[in-house]
């Protein structure tokens, strides 16, 4: 009786072994990488927001407000335009 016991035992572990293997770890793979994503997406985009800012405020002193907003105005209707003729 010892020994059926000890194979329905040793079976058991090696589902759960196998399920481990092909489910849990995958998974776990998965999540690791959205959450590491997310992370740094949201970051790039704060950073990029940032280095906009600095950039507009470098353009303000080199030539003034109306200059800025027309050099950075003209940038991003130019990439508005691009992007929408890529539609």
């Amino acid at each position: 009786m010892s020994q059926w016991t000890k194979t329905v035992l040793d079976t058991i572990d090696n589902v759960v072994e196998l399920s481990t293997e092909k489910v849990v770890r995958p998974a776990h793979k998965v999540a690791k990488f959205s959450v590491y994503g997310i992370v740094v997406l949201t970051l790039l985009v704060l950073i990029s927001f940032f280095l906009v800012i600095a950039a507009f405020k470098a353009t303000v002193v080199g030539v003034g407000v109306w200059g800025a907003y027309l050099i950075w105005g003209g940038i991003f209707f130019a990439l508005g335009a691009l992007l929408w003729v890529k539609k």
